[in-house]
């Protein structure tokens, strides 16, 4: 008697096959660093980089420094970081590089951990890590050093923070409590608006962590006062801080139209095309070259129809809960977005909704709600995979049986996310900081240690022109290279924005010469002060100040700046300033101001200076004969 073998399906009779589920994450974590590597090389330091790079020179590691605004933030953590850099790494970009994908391989694996206490091992977790590794919401914040070490560290610091409060929930031992509070105030440290993962804890706790009616779950959440009460203490304590300080100043009012604005484009450019790879096309303009999403019509149609799709399938999964999950990222996308428009919309309208940088938090609560709402637990299960490290109820092993939708949907997602990626590294490549930077150590190395500069500020795009460290001076700190700034001997020479350097003079804006050839704009004898008027009264900008001076001896003057306000405003370096020579030039760089007058005042009883033509402008090449 003969049988037959039963033909094989196109799924349920595949072959089987199995793979563990740390090599897979490891997989994950390896191809990541690499993808993030690859795209991070091909930029270099941009904007703030340089800046808070520079502004870390000479800066003692103290509580003052590491506690002063940043653009008016409150990010000890970022100064300390960039404090660090400044000793340890300098100039040296690689190495950048290896510690964000460092700290990027650690956040990864700590989603993945946190992802299977909530869901367990299932397929379904390796997907949700696949797409927080290789989506776009990480990717611009990642590149942009600054924006990574504000994020970077603040996410990898947000999910511990998570984890440990889970295990405080379901254990109820108050050290995990304490960590927990500890890592979110480490997180505050680099990212303000981390601090809106405190009112997520809450509804992770009711939701998921706790079972029976309404009224039990409050209960039980009640019953763990003791880690609510330190996390409060912590969170009151630095949110007293934060407004008794000069930090929070940028916020400004926003209408209620201008909010619904900036939220329906932030929905609609950024949040729904990053969940399916996109936008896929970026938007930049002049020294920009950080570029900000500008999704085509398809890709902003096809966000909506995965978070309809996301709605819909997690409803039949997991019921009205299902609601409480999604609630974890629009809440965080809603408080992050209008917090920042707060701040942003006056000044770059709605640029920011649309700048993936300020997208970037939202990745981690999505994550977790996706577990939570499409792969659902129970609250014993979740805590008996807390109670023990060898998750007893899901197995070490993943074995599956290929299956052509899912794996096609997950081919196109990676397609997706590289088109988005390798779009924006286009222009994030163009960034000339690196090629302006090397020009000028080559410039300055050939013209010699004495060479003599004026200390102009580097082009907005190399450094953020806003920024207070943006003088050439503050590049060559870091360069480690010496060189003379408007010093009296030798006529300064320009820096040009290529990076070369071009003999050059100052550009007269306004000026004072004495009422005949060869006199005295102004005598200055003995002790006193003395006002001098320029020929005109300036606009604000950062202006050169020279000087003709003659004496018969060296002497000490004080020099500083009257604006149109009447506030005196000091030269860079402060106003004492020592006249070594007979007959010479004096140079003063001054801060953005306005300017009206010169304020001359002299301590010395002997002090015996005629001060010839003053001259305040700007320097400018000279033509190459």
């Amino acid at each position: 008697m003969s049988t037959t073998a039963p033909l094989p399906t196109a799924e349920s009779d595949a072959p089987q096959r199995s793979i563990g589920y740390p090599t897979v994450i490891g997989l994950i974590v390896l191809v990541q660093a690499g993808w993030f590597g690859y795209l991070a090389s091909r930029g270099w330091f941009y904007g703030d980089d340089l800046s808070y790079l520079g502004a870390a020179t000479g800066e003692s590691l103290n509580w003052a420094y590491l506690s002063a605004p940043v653009n008016d933030h409150f990010v000890p953590g970022l100064r300390l970081l960039f404090w660090l850099m400044n000793r340890a790494t300098g100039l040296n970009y690689d190495i950048t590089i290896i510690a964000r994908m460092a700290l990027q391989a650690v956040a990864t694996v700590l989603l993945y951990r946190l992802l299977v206490l909530l869901a367990g091992r299932r397929p379904g977790v390796l997907l949700l890590t696949g797409w927080y590794a290789f989506g776009t919401l990480l990717l611009p914040g990642s590149l942009w050093l600054t924006t990574a070490v504000d994020l970077l560290c603040s996410q990898l610091l947000v999910i511990l923070a998570i984890d440990l409060h889970i295990r405080y929930t379901v254990t109820g031992r108050l050290r995990l409590a304490v960590g927990t509070a500890a890592a979110l105030l480490g997180a505050l440290s680099f990212w303000e608006l981390s601090g809106i993962t405190a009112l997520l804890l809450p509804i992770l706790s009711l939701g998921f962590l706790h079972e029976g009616t309404a009224g039990q779950r409050l209960r039980a959440g009640l019953r763990r006062w003791p880690g609510w009460l330190v996390l409060a203490a912590a969170l009151a304590g630095w949110l007293g801080y934060f407004v008794t300080g000069p930090y929070g100043g940028a916020a400004h009012r926003l209408d209620f139209g201008s909010a619904l604005h900036v939220l329906r484009v932030g929905w609609l450019d950024a949040l729904g095309p990053a969940l399916l790879g996109g936008p896929w096309r970026w938007f930049h303009r002049g020294e920009v070259y950080f570029p900000i999403a500008d999704p085509p019509l398809a890709a902003v149609l096809l966000g909506q129809a995965c978070i309809v799709a996301a709605v819909l399938v997690a409803w039949r999964r997991s019921g009205a809960r299902s609601v409480l999950a999604w609630s974890l990222p629009v809440l965080t996308f809603l408080i992050s977005t209008l917090v920042v428009a707060l701040g942003r919309f006056q000044v770059f309208g709605d640029l920011s909704p649309r700048s993936f940088n300020y997208a970037f938090p939202v990745a981690v609560p999505l994550a977790v709600a996706a577990a939570v709402a499409l792969l659902p637990s129970t609250a014993a299960q979740v805590a008996a995979r807390a109670a023990s490290s060898g998750l007893p109820d899901t197995p070490a092993v993943l074995r599956w049986r290929p299956r052509v939708v899912p794996a096609a949907l997950a081919t196109l997602f990676l397609v997706s996310s590289g088109l988005s990626a390798a779009t924006f590294t286009d222009r994030w490549a163009q960034n000339p900081s690196e090629a302006y930077v090397d020009r000028l150590r080559s410039s300055v190395r050939a013209a010699g240690p004495g060479v003599n500069l004026w200390d102009s500020r580097v082009p907005p795009g190399v450094l953020a022109f806003f920024s207070e460290h943006n003088h050439v001076s503050d590049v060559l700190k870091l360069a480690k290279l010496p060189a003379r700034f408007q010093d009296a001997q030798t006529p300064p020479m320009l820096v040009k924005p290529d990076g070369s350097l071009a003999p050059a003079s100052l550009f007269p804006v306004a000026t004072q010469i004495g009422p005949n050839k060869g006199s005295c704009t102004r005598l200055v004898q003995g002790q006193g002060s003395w006002t001098i008027p320029l020929s005109k009264r300036l606009g604000s900008n950062e202006y050169f100040v020279q000087l003709s001076y003659l004496q018969q001896k060296a002497s000490v003057l004080y020099l500083a700046i009257r604006d149109q306000t009447g506030r005196t405003v000091e030269p860079e370096g402060g106003s004492r300033r020592e006249l070594p020579f007979q007959l010479a030039y004096l140079y003063l760089r001054l801060p953005l101001t306005t300017a009206e007058s010169l304020v001359v005042r002299s301590e010395g009883l002997d002090t015996n200076v005629c001060i010839g033509a003053i001259v305040v402008g700007v320097p400018y090449a000279l033509a190459e004969k």
